[in-house]
């Protein structure tokens, strides 16, 4: 078979259409804004704890700043394994969310041999939302005064 100026061109056209089809989107895409609907955050303690009560404040001061509500979704039991499992069969598209705490994403690594879920690469951070202290005190009379 004899190569021709004809059979090259016509190579080299089919091959350009062919990686013009290929990269071209099909439809320009239109910006969504976001949020268009209400967002959940998923809590691993029951109603009224401390991060229930966070969750709820910072879900009001969104709701007011986006005008889409805020649902806060208590999943407490089993060390957080609950909500975790139920954000991360979620999509990640931003519209769920979980609110999280040191027992969920440090202490649990710290305790289990293994985890249903790797708190570094299943997470990523958004924002720190509280700090609480945490205290060690004995009764008055007690003759201890210091930790050590």
């Amino acid at each position: 078979m004899t190569t021709t100026r004809r059979t090259v061109a016509a190579t080299l056209a089919l091959l350009s259409a062919t990686l013009l089809l290929a990269i071209a989107p099909a439809a320009p895409a239109a910006a969504q804004e976001f949020p268009s609907r209400p967002i959940r955050f998923v809590v691993p303690f029951p109603p009224g704890s401390g991060t229930d009560t966070s969750a709820r404040y910072f879900g009001r001061k969104l709701t007011e700043l986006t005008g889409q509500p805020v649902v806060v979704d208590n999943k407490p039991g089993a060390n957080g394994f609950i909500a975790v499992k139920t954000v991360l069969a979620s999509p990640a598209d931003g519209y769920t969310v979980f609110v999280g705490s040191n027992s969920t994403l440090s202490t649990n690594a710290a305790t289990f041999k293994s985890l249903p879920y790797d708190p570094i690469a299943d997470f990523r951070p958004i924002t720190l939302l509280s700090r609480g202290p945490c205290l060690i005190v004995v009764p008055p009379g007690s003759p201890h005064t210091t930790l050590a």
